[in-house]
Protein backbone atom coordinates (compact mmCIF):
# COMPACT_ATOMS: atom_id res chain seq x y z
CA UNK A 1 0.00 0.00 0.00
CA UNK A 2 1.22 3.48 -0.90
CA UNK A 3 0.23 6.47 1.24
CA UNK A 4 1.21 10.09 0.61
CA UNK A 5 2.39 12.17 3.57
CA UNK A 6 2.00 15.91 2.83
CA UNK A 7 4.20 18.56 4.40
CA UNK A 8 2.63 21.01 6.82
CA UNK A 9 3.29 24.74 6.89
CA UNK A 10 2.84 27.04 9.89
CA UNK A 11 1.24 30.31 8.77
CA UNK A 12 1.56 31.73 12.25
CA UNK A 13 2.87 30.36 15.55
CA UNK A 14 2.30 31.91 18.96
CA UNK A 15 3.91 30.50 22.10
CA UNK A 16 1.36 30.82 24.92
CA UNK A 17 3.27 29.55 27.96
CA UNK A 18 5.54 26.84 29.31
CA UNK A 19 3.88 23.84 30.94
CA UNK A 20 4.93 22.05 34.10
CA UNK A 21 5.98 19.01 32.05
CA UNK A 22 8.50 21.12 30.13
CA UNK A 23 6.51 21.39 26.90
CA UNK A 24 5.19 24.70 25.58
CA UNK A 25 1.55 25.46 24.81
CA UNK A 26 1.19 27.07 21.41
CA UNK A 27 -1.43 28.36 19.00
CA UNK A 28 -0.69 27.89 15.32
CA UNK A 29 -2.42 28.17 11.97
CA UNK A 30 -1.53 25.33 9.60
CA UNK A 31 -2.03 24.44 5.97
CA UNK A 32 -0.75 21.45 4.00
CA UNK A 33 1.26 21.39 0.78
CA UNK A 34 1.63 19.36 -2.40
CA UNK A 35 5.08 18.30 -1.20
CA UNK A 36 4.89 14.68 -0.12
CA UNK A 37 6.89 11.89 1.42
CA UNK A 38 5.83 8.57 -0.09
CA UNK A 39 5.18 5.76 2.39
CA UNK A 40 5.12 2.17 1.13
CA UNK A 41 3.82 -0.30 3.70
CA UNK A 42 2.97 -4.00 3.82
CA UNK A 43 2.64 -6.64 6.50
CA UNK A 44 5.62 -8.90 7.10
CA UNK A 45 5.74 -12.61 7.93
CA UNK A 46 9.06 -12.15 9.67
CA UNK A 47 8.80 -11.33 13.36
CA UNK A 48 10.52 -7.98 13.06
CA UNK A 49 9.82 -4.57 11.56
CA UNK A 50 11.78 -3.36 8.56
CA UNK A 51 12.05 0.43 8.14
CA UNK A 52 14.05 1.86 5.25
CA UNK A 53 14.41 5.42 3.99
CA UNK A 54 15.40 6.46 0.49
CA UNK A 55 15.06 9.52 -1.73
CA UNK A 56 16.64 13.00 -1.80
CA UNK A 57 16.39 13.58 1.96
CA UNK A 58 17.03 10.08 3.25
CA UNK A 59 19.64 9.75 6.02
CA UNK A 60 23.04 8.46 4.92
CA UNK A 61 22.59 5.08 6.60
CA UNK A 62 18.95 4.86 5.44
CA UNK A 63 17.89 5.00 9.09
CA UNK A 64 17.22 7.81 11.57
CA UNK A 65 18.49 7.81 15.13
CA UNK A 66 15.58 8.12 17.57
CA UNK A 67 13.18 7.14 14.75
CA UNK A 68 9.62 8.41 15.24
CA UNK A 69 8.24 5.34 13.42
CA UNK A 70 9.76 2.98 15.99
CA UNK A 71 8.31 5.13 18.78
CA UNK A 72 4.90 5.02 17.11
CA UNK A 73 4.92 1.24 16.76
CA UNK A 74 5.91 0.77 20.41
CA UNK A 75 3.03 3.05 21.39
CA UNK A 76 0.55 1.10 19.25
CA UNK A 77 1.74 -2.24 20.66
CA UNK A 78 1.09 -0.91 24.17
CA UNK A 79 -2.32 0.60 23.36
CA UNK A 80 -3.65 -2.24 21.20
CA UNK A 81 -2.17 -5.04 23.33
CA UNK A 82 -1.10 -6.92 20.21
CA UNK A 83 1.90 -7.17 17.93
CA UNK A 84 2.16 -7.08 14.18
CA UNK A 85 5.13 -6.68 11.88
CA UNK A 86 5.58 -4.36 8.93
CA UNK A 87 7.84 -3.71 6.00
CA UNK A 88 8.03 0.06 5.56
CA UNK A 89 9.84 2.06 2.89
CA UNK A 90 9.70 5.84 2.95
CA UNK A 91 10.80 8.11 0.12
CA UNK A 92 11.92 11.31 1.81
CA UNK A 93 11.00 14.29 -0.37
CA UNK A 94 10.39 16.58 2.62
CA UNK A 95 13.62 17.99 4.12
CA UNK A 96 14.15 16.84 7.70
CA UNK A 97 14.75 19.33 10.53
CA UNK A 98 12.99 21.92 8.40
CA UNK A 99 9.81 22.72 10.34
CA UNK A 100 7.69 21.09 7.62
CA UNK A 101 6.60 18.18 9.81
CA UNK A 102 8.02 15.37 7.67
CA UNK A 103 8.50 12.88 10.50
CA UNK A 104 5.01 13.43 11.93
CA UNK A 105 3.54 13.27 8.42
CA UNK A 106 5.19 9.87 7.89
CA UNK A 107 3.90 8.58 11.22
CA UNK A 108 0.37 9.79 10.43
CA UNK A 109 0.53 8.14 7.00
CA UNK A 110 1.43 4.82 8.63
CA UNK A 111 -1.51 5.20 11.01
CA UNK A 112 -3.87 5.81 8.07
CA UNK A 113 -2.51 2.69 6.38
CA UNK A 114 -3.01 0.60 9.54
CA UNK A 115 -6.61 1.82 9.76
CA UNK A 116 -7.23 0.86 6.12
CA UNK A 117 -5.63 -2.56 6.66
CA UNK A 118 -7.83 -2.94 9.77
CA UNK A 119 -4.79 -3.79 11.86
CA UNK A 120 -5.63 -1.19 14.49
CA UNK A 121 -8.79 0.49 15.78
CA UNK A 122 -9.71 4.09 15.02
CA UNK A 123 -10.66 4.45 18.67
CA UNK A 124 -7.04 5.00 19.63
CA UNK A 125 -6.36 8.22 21.54
CA UNK A 126 -4.54 10.29 18.93
CA UNK A 127 -4.03 13.10 21.46
CA UNK A 128 -1.49 10.90 23.24
CA UNK A 129 0.40 10.67 19.97
CA UNK A 130 1.24 14.37 20.17
CA UNK A 131 3.76 13.34 22.86
CA UNK A 132 5.47 11.18 20.21
CA UNK A 133 5.29 13.84 17.51
CA UNK A 134 3.49 17.13 18.13
CA UNK A 135 2.19 17.32 14.56
CA UNK A 136 0.86 13.75 14.28
CA UNK A 137 -2.77 14.56 15.23
CA UNK A 138 -3.10 17.35 12.64
CA UNK A 139 -1.27 15.30 9.99
CA UNK A 140 -3.84 12.51 10.30
CA UNK A 141 -6.36 14.63 8.39
CA UNK A 142 -3.90 17.00 6.67
CA UNK A 143 -6.52 19.74 6.48
CA UNK A 144 -6.39 23.47 7.19
CA UNK A 145 -6.61 23.95 10.92
CA UNK A 146 -5.73 25.92 14.01
CA UNK A 147 -3.94 23.81 16.61
CA UNK A 148 -3.44 24.57 20.30
CA UNK A 149 -1.91 22.93 23.36
CA UNK A 150 1.14 21.05 22.09
CA UNK A 151 -0.75 20.29 18.89
CA UNK A 152 -3.49 18.00 20.18
CA UNK A 153 -6.37 20.52 20.31
CA UNK A 154 -7.42 21.05 16.70
CA UNK A 155 -10.08 23.21 15.05
CA UNK A 156 -10.77 22.27 11.42
CA UNK A 157 -13.59 24.78 10.93
CA UNK A 158 -11.54 27.04 8.69
CA UNK A 159 -10.80 27.13 4.99
CA UNK A 160 -7.84 28.95 3.48
CA UNK A 161 -7.72 30.18 -0.08
CA UNK A 162 -5.27 28.66 -2.53
CA UNK A 163 -1.81 30.21 -2.59
CA UNK A 164 1.66 29.47 -3.88
CA UNK A 165 4.61 29.21 -1.52
CA UNK A 166 8.29 29.63 -2.22
CA UNK A 167 9.97 27.30 0.28
CA UNK A 168 13.63 27.85 1.12
CA UNK A 169 15.53 25.41 3.34
CA UNK A 170 19.03 26.64 4.29
CA UNK A 171 21.98 24.26 4.14
CA UNK A 172 21.89 23.93 7.93
CA UNK A 173 19.42 22.55 10.45
CA UNK A 174 18.19 23.74 13.82
CA UNK A 175 17.44 21.89 17.05
CA UNK A 176 13.83 22.34 18.16
CA UNK A 177 14.80 21.36 21.70
CA UNK A 178 17.56 23.99 21.81
CA UNK A 179 15.27 26.69 20.41
CA UNK A 180 12.54 26.14 22.99
CA UNK A 181 15.10 25.89 25.80
CA UNK A 182 16.40 29.37 24.90
CA UNK A 183 13.00 30.87 24.13
CA UNK A 184 11.81 33.70 26.39
CA UNK A 185 8.14 34.64 26.26
CA UNK A 186 7.61 38.27 25.24
CA UNK A 187 3.91 39.08 24.77
CA UNK A 188 4.82 42.55 23.47
CA UNK A 189 6.67 41.07 20.49
CA UNK A 190 4.48 41.68 17.46
CA UNK A 191 7.22 41.97 14.82
CA UNK A 192 6.88 38.45 13.43
CA UNK A 193 3.93 36.07 13.04
CA UNK A 194 6.16 33.27 14.40
CA UNK A 195 7.26 33.86 17.99
CA UNK A 196 10.31 31.62 17.56
CA UNK A 197 12.00 33.75 14.90
CA UNK A 198 13.85 36.05 17.31
CA UNK A 199 15.28 33.09 19.23
CA UNK A 200 16.22 31.24 16.04
CA UNK A 201 17.87 34.36 14.59
CA UNK A 202 20.06 34.70 17.68
CA UNK A 203 21.19 31.08 17.26
CA UNK A 204 21.82 31.58 13.52
CA UNK A 205 21.51 35.13 12.09
CA UNK A 206 21.32 33.72 8.55
CA UNK A 207 17.63 33.01 9.19
CA UNK A 208 16.81 36.69 9.63
CA UNK A 209 18.80 37.56 6.51
CA UNK A 210 16.89 34.97 4.51
CA UNK A 211 13.55 36.23 5.84
CA UNK A 212 14.48 39.80 4.89
CA UNK A 213 15.35 38.70 1.36
CA UNK A 214 12.08 36.79 1.05
CA UNK A 215 10.11 39.81 2.28
CA UNK A 216 11.69 41.92 -0.47
CA UNK A 217 10.51 39.64 -3.29
CA UNK A 218 7.87 41.34 -5.41
CA UNK A 219 4.18 40.67 -4.85
CA UNK A 220 4.57 38.36 -1.85
CA UNK A 221 1.92 38.82 0.84
CA UNK A 222 3.69 36.99 3.67
CA UNK A 223 7.23 35.93 4.57
CA UNK A 224 7.70 33.63 7.52
CA UNK A 225 9.44 30.63 9.05
CA UNK A 226 7.61 27.32 9.44
CA UNK A 227 7.61 25.82 12.94
CA UNK A 228 11.02 26.04 14.56
CA UNK A 229 12.72 26.17 11.15
CA UNK A 230 14.97 26.17 9.40
CA UNK A 231 12.66 26.33 6.35
CA UNK A 232 11.42 29.84 5.53
CA UNK A 233 8.94 30.86 2.86
CA UNK A 234 7.15 33.62 0.99
CA UNK A 235 3.50 33.40 -0.06
CA UNK A 236 2.11 34.53 -3.42
CA UNK A 237 -1.28 34.68 -5.14
CA UNK A 238 -0.04 33.92 -8.65
CA UNK A 239 2.24 31.20 -10.04
CA UNK A 240 4.13 33.57 -12.32
CA UNK A 241 5.05 35.80 -9.38
CA UNK A 242 6.45 32.92 -7.33
CA UNK A 243 8.47 31.72 -10.35
CA UNK A 244 10.09 35.15 -10.69
CA UNK A 245 10.90 35.15 -6.97
CA UNK A 246 12.35 31.64 -7.24
CA UNK A 247 14.87 32.79 -9.87
CA UNK A 248 15.92 35.67 -7.63
CA UNK A 249 16.30 33.57 -4.47
CA UNK A 250 18.01 30.65 -6.23
CA UNK A 251 20.59 33.04 -7.67
CA UNK A 252 21.26 34.54 -4.25
CA UNK A 253 21.26 31.20 -2.39
CA UNK A 254 22.59 28.56 -4.82
CA UNK A 255 23.33 26.09 -2.00
CA UNK A 256 19.87 26.25 -0.41
CA UNK A 257 16.96 23.97 -1.28
CA UNK A 258 14.26 25.99 -3.06
CA UNK A 259 10.84 24.60 -3.99
CA UNK A 260 7.50 25.96 -5.23
CA UNK A 261 4.46 24.45 -3.52
CA UNK A 262 0.75 25.17 -3.22
CA UNK A 263 -1.63 24.33 -0.42
CA UNK A 264 -3.89 21.31 -0.93
CA UNK A 265 -6.40 21.61 1.92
Amino acid sequence: MKILAPAKLNLFLKVVNKRKDGYHNIKTGVTFLNLYDEVLIETSRKKQNYINYFGPFAPKRKKFNNDIIKKLLRFIYFEEKKKFYLKIKIKKNIPFNSGLGGASADAAAILRALYKLKIISKKMDVKKMSLIGADIPMCLKSKDCIAEGIGEKINYKIKRKKNYFLLVKPNFSLSTKKIYSKFKLDKKNKLYSNDLINTVSKINPKIRTLLDDLSFTKKNNLSNMSGSGSCCYARFNKLNDVKIAMKEITKKYPNYWVFIAKNIS
